[in-house]
């Protein structure tokens, strides 16, 4: 059982420590330039701690909030 956020939806306003997040930046980055999932990344990415716990051949990456 879990909440789970989708960065894709809607602004995400909070986080808390222990959560995680799955993204593919690389991949990403220029085609969502502009949209909800890149601007929920940029405000995670550079107002959270991120522990990168996992990174995956395809790009994926699995961080926890710290």
């Amino acid at each position: 059982q879990f909440e789970y956020l989708n960065l894709w939806q809607e602004p995400i306003d909070k986080v808390k420590s222990g959560d995680l997040v799955l993204f593919n930046p690389d991949d990403l980055e220029q085609q969502w330039q502009g949209t909800t999932v890149m601007e929920n990344w940029q405000k995670l990415s550079q107002e959270e701690e991120l522990q990168l716990i996992e990174k995956w051949e395809n790009g994926w990456q699995l961080y926890e909030v710290r």
